[in-house]
């Protein structure tokens, strides 16, 4: 049964739609669009409205989804009913689960541990340069420090924002790599404590990590677009089958079932009633009278029919002229 739920977000609440639920998704996910189309499994749309009644329309699909050989958890959304659907993608944790993501998502968001993300950058990067002065250790730690707090505030728009305002024109395509790769290795820190809070094995750099860290990144940065400060997720259904038998009361059945009876008895009536005219022009200067007959449908009795009606009144007439 879908309905309406009132949900927080944030300065006013919001409302929920459930819309529609779908068991099979059939895709073809390939790159090339040749690969062979496969169920997906299921999802769910429905839209999220806010105070003023303006609402977005979302798709989220229950299972993740096999793209470019990673697997993640899409989540579409569109604010006209004319417009696609633009998809977010969350990456998927080892354990095919959506926890991974927004565990580290809430360190990231969490501004009172960047003292111990930056503390644990700085010891990464500076760990070969013991006799760096103080202050300008404490200005790299202060750089770390304003880069997580812009990534917070609007995702890597911000971080260009950043860029734009503090760096030379001619000096930008430099900065911007040292930047993200300063932000990439926040975050794998900030990922290493989400898994600490979370009571798992220590993460290691290398062939899952680092692509896991990269699109949780993009997938951060990408919500700022989402339109809603939330994310609901498919996690199961019940799904049920059932027929239903709608009785309806028409007090006007009498009129219908009378006008239906009176449609069959016309119907009948024009199959087997034959319409027949006759016309008689007198003309009394000449005393004569000219015969003409005519029916809607031709057949073998009609003929002998219009020489048994002359003939009836040629008899007639003749009495008349008698008499």
């Amino acid at each position: 049964m879908f309905n309406h739920y009132t949900v927080s977000g944030g300065n006013s609440p919001l409302s929920v739609e459930l819309a529609d639920f779908r068991m099979f998704n059939i895709l073809n996910l390939s790159v090339d669009g040749k690969g062979k189309p496969r169920n997906v499994g299921p999802n769910v749309t429905f839209k999220v409205r806010d105070a003023e009644g303006q609402a977005r329309e979302y798709v989220n699909y229950m299972n993740p989804l096999l793209l470019d050989g990673r697997r993640y958890y899409l989540s579409g959304v569109r604010a006209m009913q004319q417009d696609t659907y633009r998809y977010l993608r969350i990456p998927a944790d080892e354990d095919d689960s959506i926890d991974g993501y927004m565990n580290f998502r809430a360190v990231m968001s969490d501004q009172s541990l960047y003292p111990e993300i930056v503390r644990r950058v700085s010891k990464l990067a500076l760990s070969g340069h013991g006799d760096m002065a103080a202050d300008t250790r404490e200005k790299f730690e202060a750089s770390v420090l304003q880069l997580l707090q812009a990534f917070n505030q609007g995702g890597f728009g911000r971080v260009a924002e950043m860029i734009d305002q503090a760096v030379p024109e001619a000096q930008r395509a430099g900065a911007a790599q040292a930047y993200l790769k300063v932000v990439t290795t926040a975050a794998f820190e900030a990922y290493a404590i989400s898994r600490e809070r979370a009571g798992l094995p220590p993460a290691q750099a290398g062939d899952e990590v680092q692509p896991f860290v990269e699109d949780s990144l993009h997938a951060m940065s990408d919500s700022f677009y989402y339109g809603a400060p939330l994310y609901m997720q498919l996690s199961g259904f019940e799904h049920r089958q059932s027929s239903g038998l709608q009785l309806t009361r028409s007090p006007g059945k009498t009129l219908v079932y009378s006008g239906s009876v009176l449609l069959v008895l016309g119907i009948f009536a024009m199959i087997y009633i034959r319409e027949r005219r006759i016309w008689l022009l007198v003309k009394p200067e000449s005393h004569r009278v000219l015969f003409a007959m005519s029916a809607n449908r031709r057949n073998r009795d009609f003929e002998v029919e219009f020489v048994k009606v002359r003939e009836k009144l040629a008899r007639l007439l003749e009495n008349q002229h008698v008499a």
